[in-house]
């Protein structure tokens, strides 16, 4: 196994890493085909990503070498004459004006657009980091898709669920049919885990449902780009892309048929742990569920639950 996680080499090198820890653990680097249980080379990968109508490159946000990978998926497909849309989860759909109006009166240049959508006080890492990636789609005039919830529509719905939302609204985005129980009750574990334990079980479930519709509305931007285009790629965290309970889920419940979708994995690398099957853990599965997972170095933070509880205490 080691021999197979031998560095890239050439030009698919993504060396020297940009996060902080464990550049010389034997899976950096390597990509992964879960259903298959083999490596294969980052050209192997973009020949699958390729022939799929919907991509979902899943980061960890705060990763800079993430974006990297998806900077060079976006330039290796653009760059072979693909032209797909680009549907982000980093800008809310209230944005999508601006992004427009921008574009419209800069055309080709993605340089400004941070600053044009207010990405600083986004809450997101620096736009530098976002901005290789949209700079080939800028630069062929592709669409830009603003995908993410408003935050009056996240409020709305941690007092009132998905029945906040018009029955419409939930019959488009095929959210009108039910959701598997033992997928609600993942969901619902995965949301207590996030919040560090403070959040009660029992209260869970608005959560859940707000990241159902996050993920049903994502599924439906890239439905939308993809009838006008040559498909359609998401930038998104890992959850979101998880094959299981995911976009792609949402995508399937829209009549896409799971051959047409293919989701990345960008993972960070753990110390002492080097099967890669064993990563499937951190998603609370027997294994990664994803098409493909890329390992990366880990990016130093602090324990975000120490960071999490401090700010309960203040407020």
């Amino acid at each position: 196994m080691l021999a197979a996680c031998a560095p890239l080499d050439g030009g698919d090198d993504l060396r020297p890493w940009k996060s902080g820890l464990l550049h010389d653990h034997p899976l950096t680097g390597r990509i992964w085909l879960p259903d298959e249980a083999r490596f294969i080379p980052p050209d192997g990968l973009i020949e699958r990503l390729w022939e799929r109508k919907f991509v979902l490159l899943g980061e960890r946000h705060d990763n800079p070498d993430h974006h990297r990978i998806q900077a060079w998926i976006m330039g290796r497909l653009i760059g072979r004459g693909r032209r797909p849309g680009l549907v982000m989860e980093m800008f809310r759909a209230r944005q999508q004006a601006s992004i427009d109006a921008y574009l419209k009166a800069h055309p080709g240049d993605s340089l400004g657009l941070g600053k044009a959508t207010g990405w600083d006080g986004s809450g997101w890492p620096d736009w530098r980091h976002y901005e290789p990636m949209v700079r080939p789609v800028v630069a062929m005039g592709l669409p830009l898709i603003a995908a993410n919830l408003s935050r009056r529509t996240i409020r709305r719905m941690v007092k009132g669920g998905l029945e906040s939302l018009a029955p419409e609204r939930l019959r488009g985005l095929f959210l009108d049919r039910p959701i598997k129980a033992r997928t609600l009750a993942a969901m619902d574990r995965e949301i207590v885990e996030a919040h560090c334990g403070l959040l009660k079980a029992g209260r869970a479930r608005p959560f859940t449902q707000i990241q159902l519709l996050r993920d049903a509305r994502f599924a439906e931007a890239l439905r939308r780009v993809a009838a006008g285009w040559q498909g359609a790629v998401l930038i998104t965290g890992a959850g979101h892309a998880r094959r299981d309970r995911g976009v792609p889920l949402h995508l399937q419940r829209a009549g896409i048929e799971p051959g047409d979708i293919f989701a990345l994995g960008i993972v960070e690398v753990s110390e002492n742990e080097y099967a890669p099957v064993s990563y499937g853990a951190v998603y609370g599965v027997e294994r990664p569920p994803f098409d493909a997972v890329w390992f990366t170095p880990r990016q130093a933070r602090k324990d975000p639950c120490e960071k999490f509880k401090s700010s309960r205490k203040k407020n």
